[in-house]
């Protein structure tokens, strides 16, 4: 079988890897080719009719392009992650949005299947008419695992992330300025592409480099992921949070939207909203390492049996039409 992928970026955008090229290796185990190219820039549309199934991922394409690769496409995939359509720091004007929506709209109508990555974007696409299928983000579980023994030194408290959602880190901050007061042996890792350079926290800047993130994420203890309850944050399905789990690190989180959809309870992490509730779910997890290293137990295991890439990759198989082709018109 073949599979033309329309991504939204390449390798190095955690989208497009996360969601499509990430399962190249089980694709060809599997028998399937996989060809993929950025969607914005693509034109070849006739040459679309080789593949059994074209996948759209995330781009909100022109009516008009859309029809195109309906015209020439046997079977039709329209994969979103997130809530694309909302611009998360300055909201689109009335005209943008409304062209957005329409072409949303559009896309929807004109894919075979529709799947997206969390509940919340289940709930959108009904809102606009069509019935979506939910794969969750995943991790290799091969290349993202916790230390074999346990790690000496001190307790390190960590977040990974892009610039773009350093504020929600800031937004807890101060929080841990008073933990480190409290536990000077405690320390702090940003594993990120740029230095905030932020003051009041002894920290050590980790930078991102492709493919070496699961070395530093193991070192984490406990990881964190603040978000805003925002229209943007709801839709998100940070990868973080497995990436955290994946790792064995103990997770203290904000009870957003999607997130809700991987972190589930008291038995997996720790929720906090407030100042006072990060505080306290910091210090518990400090203070008390059996606590800290039951929901690293738990974190993993949920990973293992929901959020691996070889259980999601069956999910991929069925809902996009890759076990059993659709026969040329």
């Amino acid at each position: 079988m073949r599979l033309m992928a329309l991504t939204f970026g390449d390798e190095n955008t955690a989208s497009t890897y996360f969601r499509v090229l990430q399962y190249e290796p089980l694709f060809q185990a599997a028998g399937i080719t996989l060809h993929h190219t950025h969607a914005k820039t693509f034109t070849d549309f006739t040459s679309l009719g080789q593949y059994d199934v074209v996948l759209l991922q995330k781009t909100i394409l022109s009516r008009g392009t859309v029809r195109q690769i309906r015209r020439h496409a046997k079977r039709l995939v329209y994969d979103v992650d997130d809530r694309i359509w909302i611009r998360p720091n300055r909201p689109y004007d009335w005209w943008t949005r409304r062209r957005l929506d329409r072409r949303l709209r559009h896309i929807l109508a004109q894919a075979d299947t529709v799947t997206v990555a969390n509940r919340v974007l289940v709930d959108d696409c009904r809102a606009l008419g069509r019935q979506a299928e939910v794969f969750p983000m995943a991790l290799d579980g091969e290349a993202w695992v916790p230390h074999s023994q346990p790690r000496n030194g001190p307790l390190v408290i960590g977040w990974t992330g892009f610039p773009v959602s350093l504020p929600f880190l800031q937004s807890v901050w101060p929080v841990l300025q008073e933990v480190q007061q409290k536990h000077p042996d405690t320390r702090v890792q940003l594993h990120t592409p740029e230095d905030p350079h932020w003051n009041g926290v002894q920290y050590e800047f980790v930078p991102h480099v492709p493919n070496e993130e699961p070395d530093v994420i193991r070192q984490f203890d406990i990881g964190l992921l603040p978000l805003d309850d925002t229209p943007s944050a709801r839709g998100k399905s940070p990868c973080k949070t497995l990436q955290y789990f994946a790792s064995g690190a103990a997770v203290v989180c904000s009870p957003v939207g999607a997130t809700m959809d991987m972190a589930t309870d008291d038995t997996l992490c720790r929720h906090a909203t407030t100042p006072a509730e990060w505080a306290t779910a910091l210090e518990e997890l400090i203070t008390q390492h059996d606590t800290r290293r039951s929901l690293a137990a738990a974190g993993r295991a949920t990973f293992e049996e929901r959020f691996d890439t070889h259980v999601v990759f069956n999910q991929i198989l069925k809902l996009w039409g890759l076990d059993h082709p659709k026969p040329a018109a």
